[in-house]
């Protein structure tokens, strides 16, 4: 969950998916997401913050196909992307979505938002935050005492 007193990172563009969904695919998610917690084994996920700044997880990826399963119909996200948590607590994220693009990349102020709004969410859930891009650059490999 994001810092309750500071809101700025409502000032961050909403995302809206440019697929027009299959409808059993859109909100398919919605009863298996889970909140970032540390009741999430490690692995690599989809993930989504909604408009609310709550960090939406994709656990059961058999009915996660895709980021905009994770949230209604045409609704709008703050970030989606992939996010890889490591069983040391180390969380490592990146905006990696095909249904979430943005159309400009963020400027200075928004990238400061987009982390800071990163942080907050996985911070409050117990991790550590690890490599964090604002882009779709690849998460990193997990070494071997990080599986």
């Amino acid at each position: 969950m994001s810092d309750a007193t500071d809101h700025s990172w409502e000032q961050l563009p909403l995302r809206y998916t440019f697929y027009q969904d299959s409808p059993c695919d859109v909100g398919s998610a919605i009863k298996t997401r889970q909140r970032l917690s540390k009741a999430i084994e490690p692995g690599l996920y989809k993930y989504v913050i909604d408009q609310d700044g709550q960090m939406w997880v994709g656990v059961d990826k058999i009915s996660t196909p895709n980021h905009s399963s994770l949230v209604g119909k045409g609704q709008p996200v703050r970030a989606a992307g992939n996010i890889r948590i490591t069983i040391n607590g180390l969380v490592h994220l990146n905006t990696f979505s095909g249904h979430y693009m943005v159309e400009v990349p963020f400027d200075a102020v928004e990238e400061k938002l987009f982390l800071k709004l990163i942080r907050s969410c996985v911070e409050a859930a117990g991790f550590e935050c690890g490599q964090v891009s604002g882009d779709t650059s690849p998460l990193p490999k997990p070494q071997r005492n990080e599986r």
